[in-house]
């Protein structure tokens, strides 16, 4: 026994140009028109794909740019022949006298002492510390 199977003899509206009259387009009809639709539809997607795709891109870019620090400059490629320092890849780091935490020389904030030069992380280490020096050095006045 075998069975024939057949689209034909499945009751399924859009292979049935009898629906034509009755459903105008809604199960295509028009031939190529369907085709072109659904083609239409996947470069309208493809389209939104793109932008949706360039727009985090972007959106990316600009987080990023706002986490760095948008209020410094960003240097120039070629514009100074100091190597790895222009680009701000190597920064020389320092110890603060106070409280011992490393930072970079280009963000500590300097103190003379005498011919030294001491960095420290912030102000307020660098007041304790001159604050602290001049204790000492009163006490070493007093002793004599």
């Amino acid at each position: 026994m075998t069975i024939v199977f057949s689209l034909h003899t499945l009751d399924l509206p859009f292979l049935n140009r009898e629906n034509c009259g009755r459903h105008g387009d809604l199960y295509g009809c028009q031939g190529n028109h369907s085709a072109m639709t659904f083609l239409s539809r996947v470069l309208r997607l493809l389209f939104w794909l793109v932008v949706l795709s360039w727009g985090a891109r972007l959106l990316k870019h600009l987080v990023t740019w706002m986490v760095r620090g948008a209020g410094q400059p960003t240097p120039q490629k070629g514009a100074d022949a100091g190597g790895s320092e222009a680009l701000g890849l190597a920064r020389r780091l320092v110890r603060d006298p106070f409280c011992g935490v490393h930072v970079a020389e280009v963000l500590a904030i300097p103190l003379r002492d005498g011919s030294d030069t001491l960095h420290f992380c912030s102000v307020n280490c660098r007041d304790q510390y001159a604050r602290q020096r001049s204790l000492q050095q009163e006490r070493l006045a007093a002793n004599g």
